[in-house]
């Protein structure tokens, strides 16, 4: 039987930094149908935020997994499942959010589902 499981990659938090790479976490071994899910609540005017979900089979070498659409100045929320050519998944993932634009500021979280079997 499986069960819906989530993982908060990037809790909400207000972010100034170009790059923020969340600490990896571990899926699973039976995690399957992702969907990621990302809620920008608050972005300056100047502020563009893109945000990805990453995998890696090593804690190292990072692959984009989950890449969502771009947000510029505005507040937004997406869900997006992985590409239908890339729908395995390493065990270990995370979130990574840059931010451009002359004041970087923006709110994010960004959430992992799954089902687990």
């Amino acid at each position: 039987m499986a069960s819906s499981q989530k993982y908060a990659l990037q809790a909400s938090a207000a972010l100034t930094a170009a790059t923020t790479n969340a600490a990896s976490q571990n899926l699973p071994a039976r995690a399957r149908k992702l969907i990621g899910h990302i809620n920008v609540s608050a972005c300056h005017a100047d502020t563009t935020a893109t945000a990805k979900i990453q995998h890696s089979p090593d804690g190292t070498n990072w692959y984009d997994y989950i890449s969502f659409t771009a947000v510029a100045g505005a507040v937004a929320v997406e869900a997006k499942a992985p590409s239908s050519n890339d729908l395995a998944c390493f065990q270990n993932v995370r979130a990574t959010i840059v931010l451009a634009g002359t004041t970087k500021a923006a709110t994010v979280a960004i959430d992992l589902w799954f089902e687990n079997y």
